[in-house]
């Protein structure tokens, strides 16, 4: 909840009217039936297409190559992203951060070189 509540405030500050969606661990059982019907309806991707700003969200080491997977496969059926870069941050402001930028497939094989451990950011 921390980190929507920061984001909303960078948000706010320079006056970004993106529509922002939060989901946590104490995220009720609704939330998860919201967000999986909108996935199903390709209005989260669309979304981010349709974005002049970047998109940012955090994930665990569990699900991050899955989630790059999903994202790869969006990427390259949808013409107007298929070129699209990506940036992918580890453990950020901490000893060990590694920041990896390029193409999805670029990325991904870094990251698959790498101990996938701590948590990630994903900007696209």
């Amino acid at each position: 909840m921390r980190r929507y509540r920061v984001t909303k405030k960078l948000l706010d500050h320079y006056q970004v009217k993106t529509p922002t969606l939060s989901y946590h661990q104490h995220s009720k059982l609704q939330k998860i039936d919201y967000i999986l019907s909108l996935l199903k309806q390709g209005k989260i991707f669309e979304e981010m297409a349709n974005s002049k700003y970047p998109v940012i969200f955090y994930k665990s080491p569990y699900r991050i190559l899955k989630t790059l997977n999903e994202l790869k496969d969006f990427l390259t059926t949808n013409q107007k992203l298929q070129n699209t870069q990506i940036v992918v941050c580890r453990e950020l402001t901490k000893k060990l951060e590694t920041i990896n930028r390029g193409s999805m497939e670029e990325v991904v094989r870094e990251i698959e070189k790498d101990m996938i451990k701590g948590e990630f950011v994903v900007i696209v």
